[in-house]
């Protein structure tokens, strides 16, 4: 029993590196600023104009998609609208992105991390 022991442990000292720089690697960028407009496309793609970009495309309302569920994408919606109400800036998270620029337009867009309502901008 001992060596199962430490053999697990030692299993766990040896892949731990690996998990921690695999989880290091993965860079991200932060996009922000407001929201001018939005629209939900006949497919369910809810698509954002940004200060930063245009035709942002942030998930589907209907069907996963970017491994984004439909429930996560209606809250979503919920925040976009509430940014363009309230005039507050958004701010989305990207990993592997170099810069917001850089973002495909409508479905094609990479998968936000996250989306988030700012009282303001910093």
């Amino acid at each position: 029993m001992r060596v199962k022991i430490k053999n697990i442990k030692t299993l766990i000292l040896l892949t731990l590196p690996l998990v921690t720089n695999s989880a290091l690697s993965a860079e991200s960028i932060s996009c922000e600023g407001k929201v001018k407009d939005s629209w939900v496309e006949h497919s369910g793609t809810l698509i954002i104009n940004t200060t930063w970009k245009n035709a942002v495309g942030l998930c589907n309302m209907n069907r996963p998609h970017n491994n984004i569920s439909p429930e996560t994408c209606k809250s979503w919606a919920g925040i976009v609208l509430t940014a363009i109400t309230a005039q507050k800036p958004l701010r989305l998270q990207y990993y592997n992105l170099k810069n917001c620029s850089d973002l495909k337009s409508y479905g094609a867009s990479e998968k936000p991390n996250y989306v988030m309502l700012r009282s303001g901008l910093e």
